[in-house]
Parts: structure tokens; sequence; C-alpha cells
């Protein structure tokens, strides 16, 4: 099933993108921050390393779930597949 993978293949793309930006923000190479209506700046680093890494977390959670479940539908599928290779009395 094609769109498995490729479902698969564009959630581990994303997740790369947060470990890399929030690789940036831990060895202090990036930082982040804000500035609200002309205010001083607000440095936001340590809450985006926070959000990366819920992120991070998100997608490894969905790409192990979508796998599980290809898993399952493909074991159905063969069983399926079996019994109708099964004889008939």
């Amino acid at each position: 099933m094609f769109i498995w993978e490729e479902f698969v293949r564009r959630l581990e793309a994303r997740q790369a993108e947060c470990r890399k930006a929030l690789d940036l923000l831990e060895s202090g190479k990036i930082r982040s921050g804000e500035r609200v209506r002309g205010g001083p700046w607000i440095d936001t680093t340590q809450r985006d390393i926070e959000r990366h890494q819920r992120d991070i977390a998100m997608y490894e959670r969905l790409i192990e779930q979508v796998r599980a479940e290809r898993l399952r539908i493909d074991a159905a599928s063969g069983m399926a597949e079996a019994k109708e290779d099964q004889p008939q009395n």
C-alpha cells in the first residue's frame, strides 16, 4: 500500500525537521524570540525547545501507530487471502 509508505515518509520528514531545529536551539546556535507591539525582545528559546520535543514525540507515536495499523491490515488481508486459497469441503 503506497499510501501508507508515503504517509510515514512525510511524518518522518517532519520529525527530521523538528530534530534539526531542536538541535540548533539546544546547541545555542540559534535562539528564538518575539517582540510584542514594539516592546522588548522576549527570548522564547526554551518554549520552542519544549514544543519541538513534544512534536518529535508526537511524530514518533504517529509513525508507530501507522506502522502497527498497516501490519494489522496486512495480517488481516493475508488471513483473508489464505482462507480463499483453502479448498472448500
